[in-house]
């Protein structure tokens, strides 16, 4: 794992794309099968061995799906949500919106992650952990994912949310409260 993600190539982005998306097909059934076959690949990153790949689709729609790489893309041991926010309302400019955040449990371990959508002037997103560091997000698409081993997210209540510190295109900087 590490706190900076990098890029998938090309290929891998194609790959880890269309694997999260039989995943969340399987996992979900046929109630967001519409969504997903429509949703596009907004993110696809690596952080170690392990990928996170964010579908993104009209309303709000996403699909989230993070795995260890070593056993294939997605193929069992996976942590992901799928579906469409309450309420959902596009976010404004400076806005940072969380669709994901806590924490989950697989054999590989706990995690802790958010993920969620981002405004046109959102340039930068980093949670200073408390385990690990500054944790940066990816940012593309008009979402925002970040995630880092362990439960320390595990008591966020979806009111108080977590502090992270954004940056804007404009070049300025501020601390905002993600939460659901």
């Amino acid at each position: 794992w590490t706190g900076v993600p990098d890029q998938l190539t090309a290929t891998e982005r194609a790959e880890a794309g269309a694997s999260c998306r039989r995943a969340e097909m399987e996992g979900a059934g046929g109630d967001h099968s519409a969504e997903l076959g429509a949703a596009d690949v907004a993110i696809a990153e690596r952080r170690g061995s392990w990928s996170t790949v964010v579908l993104a689709g009209d309303g709000g729609f996403a699909a989230l799906c993070i795995t260890d790489d070593s056993a294939g893309y997605f193929t069992n041991n996976m942590i992901g949500s799928v579906g469409t926010p309450s309420g959902y309302v596009a976010p404004g400019a400076r806005d940072v919106t969380a669709t994901d955040l806590g924490s989950g449990t697989m054999s590989a371990g706990d995690l802790s992650l958010a993920a969620g959508i981002v405004g046109s002037a959102v340039d930068g997103i980093v949670y200073s952990s408390r385990s690990h560091g500054e944790v940066v997000a990816t940012i593309a698409n008009g979402r925002f994912a970040l995630w880092f081993p362990g439960d320390e997210l595990s008591d966020v209540s979806s009111t108080d949310g977590i502090e992270v510190e954004v940056t804007y295109r404009s070049g300025g900087t501020g601390t905002v409260v993600v939460a659901l």
